[in-house]
């Protein structure tokens, strides 16, 4: 994984708080409470497609209507499958909650139901920011640390990624609501070895090979 991902723009807090916001602080401060923020730098946000559905290599918008969630506006904006991460990316001027979604890979050709993994209460992602998830030993948890990239915060999911043989990456609705919000194919192939697969420009282009940059704006090789 880069050594500059996960500059997740998020205030994230396990207990004794109530809500996550990614915001641009670039380091997790700790709170008088003894909770622990996690920050990410914001970049300048821009629009995003509204057409795309499984499938589209521009299509990690919402596929259910386009807008009828709190969803809109945010995308999936870069696979590292030598990482094992998916970098998510909130094209708007406001934050976008995402408390409860879930986030999984492919299973012949659906959702893998069995590696679901949910994002925690209060994770909100600030406008023009990311959140990073990445393959870790503890799913379903943001850690610094462990599993991540310099010490920076990460999502942990529980599915890892392939290059080689291509895979999907599916953002569905919290428990007890099966909708695909979000989903972008990593084809096979699709980019040389070491490098991820993003969008250029930055959260409103096709995916194209990249510079590895999770975190971050995207950038070409």
């Amino acid at each position: 994984m880069s050594k500059t991902m996960c500059a997740l723009v998020m205030v994230w807090a396990l207990s004794g708080c109530s809500e996550s916001v990614i915001d641009d602080a670039g380091a997790p401060p700790s709170d008088a409470g003894g909770d622990v923020d996690a920050g990410v730098s914001d970049v300048d946000a821009g629009s995003t497609d509204t057409d795309a559905g499984p499938g589209d290599d521009a299509g990690s918008t919402p596929v259910d209507g386009g807008g009828t969630t709190g969803l809109t506006g945010l995308v999936i904006n870069e696979i590292d499958a030598n990482t094992e991460a998916t970098e998510l990316y909130n094209t708007t001027s406001a934050p976008i909650d995402v408390s409860g979604y879930r986030i999984t890979d492919d299973d012949m050709g659906m959702p893998d139901m069995g590696h679901l993994v949910a994002f925690p209460a209060g994770t909100t992602i600030a406008s023009g920011g990311y959140l990073v998830a990445v393959q870790g030993s503890m799913p379903g948890t943001i850690q610094t640390g462990a599993d991540c990239d310099a010490g920076d915060p990460c999502f942990h999911t529980d599915f890892g990624l392939s290059a080689s043989a291509g895979d999907v990456i599916y953002v569905m609705g919290p428990e007890g609501d099966d909708t695909v919000y979000l989903t972008q194919p990593h084809p096979a192939g699709a980019v040389p070895d070491m490098q991820s697969y993003c969008r250029l420009p930055n959260g409103t282009g096709d995916f194209t090979a990249c510079a590895p940059t999770p975190g971050e704006a995207n950038a070409a090789p």
